[in-house]
């Protein structure tokens, strides 16, 4: 998986996320109301009663335990991916110390009289891939940084741009 998909990956499932939070609110403040609206006709001595009262806040009610099943669906996936963020993270993150470490060996190679054009060339490798790994750190680092708000109920950061 590149990036890229895991961005879009994150992104949809922020969007169903924040989408089924939404949801959820406004179910609670509909069934609220239908409430409301059903005390308000029982109490009332009159036969002024609405039939479709009950069978509103009923509906209301399903909707809601389907909001609340997307809104966990979408949770499980993002703590999925974060999961999995982690796990990348800290693989490039010994990748890197590993780069580092050749780096410097080459460097020192470069140096020498002999052999120092090809540790040269191969210490242009190194650092490229260096800088390769550093780029896909940090965007899994927003990422995650995303993600984290997201879940912390924070206002959402503006979207990690794509490469």
């Amino acid at each position: 998986m590149t990036i890229d998909d895991l961005c879009s990956r994150v992104e949809d499932a922020l969007a169903r996320y924040e989408q089924a939070s939404q949801l959820e609110e406004s179910l609670y403040d509909m069934i609220s109301d239908a409430e409301r609206d059903y005390y308000r006709y029982s109490s009332q001595a009159s036969s002024a009663e609405d039939p479709n009262v009950q069978s509103r806040a009923a509906q209301y009610q399903s909707q809601l335990q389907q909001a609340q099943a997307a809104k966990a669906h979408a949770l499980r996936e993002l703590q999925a991916i974060r999961s999995g963020l982690t796990d990348a993270m800290e693989s490039l993150s010994q990748k890197l110390v590993q780069l580092e470490q050749s780096i410097r060996t080459y460097e020192q190679m470069a140096a020498l009289p002999f052999g120092g054009a090809a540790a040269a060339e191969k210490l242009n490798f190194f650092r490229g891939r260096r800088q390769e790994y550093q780029q896909n750190l940090n965007d899994l680092g927003a990422l995650a940084d995303r993600i984290d708000s997201a879940l912390a109920g924070g206002n959402s950061p503006q979207k990690v741009l794509r490469r």
